[in-house]
C-alpha cells in the first residue's frame, strides 16, 4: 500500500500546481481587464454625434454634413459715354465696394469675381458731373452702362478792358491795336477757357462783323476767383494782328474782345 501512495501523489502534485497556475492565469486576466484605457470615442465636429471607429464618424460626415460648393460669384462691366456727343470715355475712375478701375479708350470697364448683392458704384471724370448709383449683383454676368453729362464751365468775368491804336511796324502805312483786360474766375471751382481775340474794324458806316483770330487764342486756366491781367499787343514778330487803315489822312477805329469756346464774348473795347 505504500507504494501505491507514493505513486499518486506526484499526481496529485501536479494537478494542484496545474490549479493553482490556471487560477493566477485567469486573476491576471481580469486584473488586465480592469486596468484597461476606456474604448476610443469618435465624435462629429458638427453635430457631436460619437461613433466607435473612424470609419463610421467619416460614412456619417459625409452623409449627414457634406462640404458646402463654394458660392457662386459675380462680374460686372460695361461702357461710359459723353451724354452729348455718345462717344466712348478714358479715364473715367470706376470705384465699387473699395474697389477702383479706369475705363480704356473704348470706354470700357470691368469687376471680376464679385460677391453678388447690392453695391453703390460712382463715376467720376473732372469736366464731367459725378455719377452715383444703386446696383444689386447677381450671379454671373452683370452690364452697367453709363451715360456722363459735361459740365458747361461759367465763363469768365472781363473788367477794365482797353485797348490802344498804335502804328503797325510791319506795315507802317496801317494802324493796328494793343489789347488788354483783366480776367477773373467768378466761381467756386476752377475753370478752363479757350479764349480766342476777335477784332472789329471801323470805316464810314461804323464797324465790321467780328474778325477771328485763331492763332492767337490762349488757354486759361483759373482756379477760384483768380485773376490774369490779359494782354495782345498788335504788333507781333511777323505781322500785326489786324490792320487799321485812314480816310482823309484821318484815322479808323476799331474794337476788340475775346470770345470763349462756348460762344461767350466778353464786353468790348473800343478806340
Amino acid at each position: 500500500m505504500p507504494e501505491e501512495k507514493r505513486r499518486i501523489s506526484p499526481v496529485v502534485v501536479i494537478v494542484g500546481g496545474l490549479g493553482l497556475g490556471l487560477a493566477a492565469a485567469v486573476g491576471i486576466a481580469a486584473l488586465s481587464r480592469a486596468w484597461a484605457a476606456p474604448p476610443t470615442v469618435y465624435t462629429c465636429p458638427h453635430c457631436g454625434a460619437e461613433f466607435d471607429t473612424e470609419e463610421e464618424l467619416l460614412a456619417h460626415i459625409e452623409l449627414e454634413h457634406p462640404e458646402l460648393p463654394p458660392p457662386a460669384l459675380a462680374n460686372l462691366y460695361g461702357v461710359v459715354t459723353d451724354a452729348e456727343t455718345g462717344y466712348p470715355i478714358e479715364g473715367v475712375k470706376v470705384t465699387i465696394d473699395g474697389l477702383t478701375n479706369y475705363t480704356d479708350s473704348l470706354g470700357q470697364y470691368a469687376f471680376q469675381e464679385l460677391t453678388p448683392g447690392s453695391y453703390t458704384i460712382s463715376f467720376e471724370k473732372e469736366g464731367y458731373e459725378p455719377v452715383i448709383s444703386d446696383i444689386l449683383l447677381v450671379e454671373g454676368n452683370n452690364e452697367l452702362n453709363v451715360e456722363m453729362v459735361p459740365i458747361v464751365a461759367a465763363p469768365f468775368s472781363f473788367s477794365n478792358l482797353w485797348v490802344e491804336r498804335v502804328r503797325c511796324e510791319s506795315a507802317t502805312a496801317w494802324n493796328t491795336l494793343n489789347f488788354g483786360c483783366t480776367i477773373t474766375n467768378p466761381t467756386d471751382r476752377s475753370i478752363t477757357h479757350t479764349l480766342t481775340p476777335m477784332f472789329r474794324v471801323g470805316y464810314k458806316g461804323g464797324y465790321s462783323d467780328p474778325i477771328s483770330r485763331e492763332e492767337y487764342a490762349v488757354e486759361l486756366t483759373l482756379s477760384p476767383g483768380q485773376s490774369y491781367n490779359y494782354y495782345l499787343p498788335g504788333n507781333q514778330p511777323d505781322r500785326c494782328t489786324m490792320l487799321l487803315g485812314f480816310s482823309a489822312g484821318v484815322p479808323y477805329g476799331g474794337c476788340a474782345f475775346l470770345r470763349d469756346e462756348n460762344g461767350n464774348d466778353s464786353p468790348q473795347a473800343c478806340v
